[in-house]
């Protein structure tokens, strides 16, 4: 869709910026992943089933696994959508290890 609308209007899609803003809670492994998350519902009330649909909960690895289809669509800018209080543990792992990972496919 966006080629066709970028050749209607004789603009490169090369030359536009693609981003995917998600929602995550990792782990240093699925099972660190899979507390974290329980850990986070009993603290809100939330359901775990429900907040499972809404992010992605994973290791590093899977992580990069789910995020790989966006990267060979073009994207190249990965956002983590982090509302306060920011999930510092995630975002320690997407940056010393999802981002790394990316960065090297």
């Amino acid at each position: 869709m966006l080629e066709s609308h970028c050749r209607d209007v004789g603009r490169d899609p090369t030359e536009i910026r693609k981003q995917l803003v998600f929602r995550a809670i990792l782990g240093e492994d699925e099972r660190e992943a899979e507390e974290r998350l329980l850990e986070r519902a009993a603290r809100t009330g939330a359901d775990p089933e429900q907040l499972r649909e809404k992010m992605l909960v994973a290791g590093p690895e899977r992580c990069v696994e789910q995020l790989r289809p966006y990267l060979d669509l073009g994207a190249r800018d990965f956002l983590v959508l982090a509302r306060p209080p920011a999930d510092l543990r995630t975002l320690e792992l997407v940056a010393n290890d999802v981002a790394l990972a990316l960065r090297s496919l």
